[in-house]
C-alpha cells in the first residue's frame, strides 16, 4: 500500500500527480503490486485561502474519495518534536498523537474496505 502525502501547496499537487502516474507506469510495465490507499493532507493552516483551495483541487483530480479525511494540520509541537524527538509530556503532545491516530484509524477503514471488495489482498 502506498499512503501519498500532499503538503497542501500547488507544486506538492503536481507532484503527488506525477508520482501518482509513476506508480501506475510501475504496474502496467513491471507488474508492480501497487495500491494506492489515500492521499493525506499535511501542514494545513486552519482557515486558509490557498491550503483549502489545494485540498479541493486534489479531490477533484484524485477523487473525493480518495483524499483523506484526516488531516494532519501545522502544529507547533510537531516542529518542536523534530528538536526535543517525540515526547508524551502533556495535553499538547497527546493532541498532536490523536491526529495520527486518527490517520491511522482511517487507514485501517480504507484496508478493510479494499480487502471487502477484492480490490487487494
Amino acid at each position: 500500500y502506498v499512503l501519498i502525502i500532499l503538503q497542501a501547496q500547488e507544486l506538492s499537487l503536481e507532484g503527488a500527480e506525477t508520482y501518482i502516474k509513476y506508480l501506475q507506469f510501475m504496474a502496467d510495465n513491471y507488474d508492480a503490486d501497487i495500491q494506492v490507499a489515500g492521499v493525506l493532507p499535511v501542514l494545513l493552516r486552519p482557515g486558509g485561502r490557498v491550503d483549502m483551495s489545494t485540498i479541493e483541487r486534489a479531490k477533484e483530480m484524485f477523487g473525493e474519495d480518495n483524499v483523506m479525511e484526516s488531516v494532519i494540520k501545522h502544529l507547533e509541537r510537531l516542529k518542536a518534536w523534530d528538536v526535543t524527538g517525540i515526547t508524551d509530556n502533556d495535553m499538547h503532545d497527546r493532541k498532536a498523537h490523536q491526529v495520527f491516530l486518527d490517520v491511522i484509524d482511517e487507514l485501517e477503514e480504507k484496508l478493510a474496505q479494499f480487502e471487502e471488495a477484492g480490490k487487494y489482498e
